[in-house]
Formats: C-alpha cells, structure tokens, sequence
C-alpha cells in the first residue's frame, strides 16, 4: 500500500513538473511576443509640443482603426497659430476644437447633418462667427455630416494678431475628408519622428 502511495505520488510530481514547463513555456513566449509588438507610439513631454504631436498620433490611429468622428474633416491647410487639438461632446452635432496662439483663442467647428443659422451679429470679446453653410464632399468616416458653424471662442479682440491670423484663414479656409489634408499627414509624421518610430 505504501508503495502505492509513493507510484502515485511520483505520478503526481511528474504531471505537475510538465504542467509548470508548460505553463512557463506558454507565458514565457507570450511574454516575448508582446514585448517585441511595439504598442501605440508616445511622444515625450519633454519635446517641445508634445501635446498637440501625441494628438495627432492618437486621431490617426483612431481613424486607421475606423472608428473616428472627431476631425473626419479638417481645414484644407493648417491652421496658423495651432498648439493642441480638443474635442467637447455634443447631442446635436460633432464638436471639433483648434486651440491656437497665446494666450490661447479657441476655434469652434462644429459639424451637423441639418444646416445651422446663418452667422449672427458678432459678441465683442465672446464670440465671433466666422462660417456657416455646408462642408464640401463627404466623407466616409462621417457620413452624416453635411454643414459646419465656425466661431472664435475664448474671448477674440478685433486688432488682436492671433484674432486677426484666425479670422482670416477659418473665413476663407475649406473643410475637407481627413485624408485630403496633407498637412495633418506632416504632423503625423513628425510626431512619430519625436516618438522614435519613423
């Protein structure tokens, strides 16, 4: 009987022994694998305009996974003055955010399937309209967007440079597909160039 026991113990043993090596072997190889997959690329703090670099990382990845919304449509060139990119959740439409010059003045495009009302008169030091019709071509990534409203936000002054740069280039500017944007693809790479991945 007791030698029995000790068959069986060894039996005991050896299985457990090979279910270790397997188990080792099987997280030993996915620890590999995921070391050497290189995951979403970050830019340092440190390099200077880190935050609107590691933005336009992340629209890009979200846009090449398929699931964008938030700057499926961007201005046809870059606009001047630019320091970070911010998106405000809205029922009625889909709010994009250009934070541009210092102290910062904010540009307000939001996107709508309806047409919006036509530019009012402007609030001095609150607001300022800027456009207000229908976005040119669709795009896929937001099929339901037809129109736009611009606004300068963050308290705009008439004389201000920042002002006057913004209200120049958002009221003459054409709003187009992400992927017909070239200068947003020069951000891209240049971000991935100070995140160590081009």
């Amino acid at each position: 009987m007791t030698r029995g026991r000790v068959v069986v113990g060894v039996v005991v043993l050896l299985l457990v022994g090979l279910v270790g090596v397997g188990y080792a072997g099987a997280t030993g190889a996915w620890s590999d694998r995921s070391t050497s997959v290189l995951g979403p690329p970050v830019v340092d703090p440190s390099v200077p305009g880190h935050e609107l670099l590691q933005q336009a990382l992340d629209i890009d990845a979200q846009w090449r996974a398929g699931g964008i919304q938030h700057f499926a449509f961007l201005p046809a060139e870059r606009p001047p003055d630019l320091r970070k990119l911010e998106t405000i959740d809205a029922d009625d439409g889909i709010v994009d955010v250009y934070d541009v010059g210092t102290p910062v003045l904010r540009t307000i495009v939001k996107y709508t399937a309806r047409r919006p009302g036509p530019c009012g008169a402007p609030v001095p030091g609150v607001a300022l309209c800027l456009f207000s019709g229908p976005v040119g071509g669709g795009s896929p990534d937001a099929p339901s967007v037809a129109y736009a409203r611009v606004q300068l936000s963050g308290g705009p002054k008439a004389g201000d440079p920042v002002t006057t740069r913004a209200a120049a280039f958002w009221g003459k500017t054409e709003l187009v597909p992400l992927r017909e944007a070239p200068w947003f693809a020069d951000l891209v790479q240049e971000a991935l160039v100070a995140a160590g991945r081009a």
